[in-house]
């Protein structure tokens, strides 16, 4: 399995020991570099294949083909505000342009939560990892279109599908087996009310009837002597009581 590029795996070390105050010096740093396609790339309006889905910041990815065989990506945020799509986009280029596309396309999404923490806003978080997703769907689609002598070797995961494009990827990741696993146990054990089994409750036993002389409603006590064999009424109704 190819690992990640030796930029964005030092990258990511450094950020994973950052406080919170370094962390933010060290994005502005990056943001502040930032630099927008250029116009022999694409112009505005630009196309909306290229745009980033759920980003709060409508950030935009290309790949541009270089002669080497690798990817020179180039990245637009219509936002003024956005800081951190900058910042990341920044951190995308110059740690995965002109890297080998299986490296490029072993990029795992949630190393944004590394360089951001654990405390990124849920939409910021979805656009960070759109634009990371972008970028290696890129690489991937340039290792199916390669000739089949460069092509990687292809995924022996039973799992592959049209996500990882035949390519091993985060998806096969440890962490998205366990999210896989989970997600399958729990439908077992919580299936849905068309797919769950009709009850078998246990055959009802036959009603047996009361003994006379076993039930308490029916127990009276012994006449007293000098009354009738019925006793008198006060005796009758501490019976029936009793």
């Amino acid at each position: 399995m190819t690992d990640m590029p030796e930029g964005l795996k030092t990258l990511l070390e450094d950020f994973q020991f950052a406080d919170r105050s370094e962390r933010i010096d060290m994005l502005i740093e990056y943001a502040d570099r930032f630099q927008e396609v250029p116009e022999r790339i694409a112009t505005r309006p630009f196309p909306e294949e290229h745009h980033v889905q759920k980003c709060e910041s409508e950030a935009y990815v290309w790949a541009e083909d270089l002669p080497d065989g690798t990817l020179k990506f180039h990245f637009a945020v219509e936002n003024p505000q956005g800081l951190s799509a900058k910042a990341w986009a920044v951190i995308m280029d110059e740690t995965l342009s002109g890297q080998p596309l299986e490296a490029v396309a072993e990029t795992p999404g949630d190393s944004v939560f590394t360089v951001f923490g654990k405390d990124v806003s849920m939409g910021k978080g979805m656009g960070l990892m759109g634009i990371t997703d972008l970028v290696t769907t890129y690489a991937r689609q340039r290792l199916k279109s390669a000739p089949a002598g460069l092509r990687p070797a292809p995924c022996n995961n039973p799992l592959t599908c049209e996500r990882c494009g035949g390519v091993r990827s985060s998806f096969h990741s440890a962490r998205g087996r366990w999210l896989r696993a989970a997600a399958e146990t729990t439908a077992r054990r919580h299936p849905h009310p068309c797919q769950r089994r009709p009850a078998r409750l246990p055959p009802r036993l036959p009603r047996q009837p009361r003994h006379p002389l076993r039930c308490p409603r029916r127990r009276q006590r012994p006449p007293t002597r000098g009354s009738s064999p019925s006793g008198s009424r006060s005796t009758r109704r501490r019976a029936w009581a009793w």
